[in-house]
């Protein structure tokens, strides 16, 4: 009778570790494969599954500063290829796992990444990006990268157009750009205008000064003169068919485009620069009034030799 109970009790604990195998097959079946455990505690089973659950994600981009939805943005699951992209409203929708995290990426917009977390509405507003000016180059027709930059443009900071003291933008320009030519009206006359030419001369008849285009406004004249040196932020010198794409023959000597300093938020910063400037003549010609004029020509004709 002993030996009953004994084989009895061994096919009732088989039969329970068969039972068991078959739920763990099941609910692995019905996570779709993921991972999952299941274990006898006090006779009692336990199962733990690592599964994710996907849920279907909706909501709105829109623009951080007048809310309005943006159309074209790129929505990506993190880790994979699978995405979407909003409508001419800025909505979206998308399945996703309840754990991932969203990428949202836009031209002109910081990049974001935002988790799910089993949320099923997910409205996002979209920072705009400030522009990274280090080595942008201003053209005719824009700003680019000075590396994507093809044409012939000499760009100069502030910082190297006055590393020595100038009265003017002409002297700050004198011998750091690469064919252009700078020299001061009259042999050095003070308060007399400088002449700029770049890439020598084009033209006998017609003027061969280029074109400044200060802040947008085109057209400055005396630009080098009237200028304070001190107030130029950055100066880019557009000296082949760049210059001629959007200003047309008036851009033919060349084009100089001059953009200055401007105000920016934060700390208030003052700075002083002075020059003194003094112009002396080291020696002083003498000229004829017109009436010793007449005697002088009178007594040289007197005093010629006669034929």
């Amino acid at each position: 009778m002993k030996k009953l109970i004994t084989k009895s009790n061994r096919l009732v604990e088989k039969g329970r570790m068969i039972g068991i195998g078959l739920l763990s097959l099941a609910l692995l079946l019905s996570t779709s494969l993921q991972p999952a455990t299941a274990a006898m505690n006090n006779g009692k089973l336990s199962v733990a599954s690592g599964s994710k659950a996907d849920i279907v994600v909706k909501g709105k981009i829109t623009d951080d500063k007048n809310g309005a939805g943006l159309a074209g943005v790129s929505v990506k699951i993190k880790g994979t290829t699978a995405g979407t992209s909003t409508d001419n409203a800025g909505n979206y929708s998308l399945t996703a796992p309840d754990n991932s995290t969203l990428v949202i990426t836009y031209i002109g917009y910081a990049t974001q990444e935002v988790a799910v977390n089993s949320r099923a509405t997910i409205n996002i507003s979209l920072v705009s990006s400030t522009t990274d000016l280090e080595e942008v180059v201003v053209v005719g027709y824009g700003t680019v990268k000075k590396k994507d930059l093809t044409g012939s443009v000499s760009s100069i900071s502030s910082e190297r157009l006055m590393d020595k003291p100038a009265f003017n933008v002409g002297q700050a320009l004198q011998g750091k750009v690469s064919g252009v030519q700078v020299i001061q009206a009259g042999g050095g006359v003070p308060g007399g205008n400088p002449i700029m030419r770049i890439r020598g001369s084009n033209s006998i008849n017609s003027s061969n000064d280029p074109l400044f285009v200060v802040d947008g406004v085109v057209g400055v004249q005396n630009a080098l003169s009237s200028l304070n040196p001190e107030d130029i932020s950055t100066m880019e010198v557009l000296k082949d068919a760049s210059a001629t794409a959007i200003y047309g023959a008036r851009g033919a000597n060349g084009v100089v485009m001059i953009t200055t300093k401007r105000g920016i938020s934060g700390k208030t910063v003052v700075d002083y620069n002075g020059y003194a400037e003094r112009g002396d003549m080291n020696r002083h010609v003498y000229t004829f009034t017109a009436y010793r004029l007449m005697y002088v020509y009178t007594q040289a004709g007197a005093n010629a030799e006669k034929f």
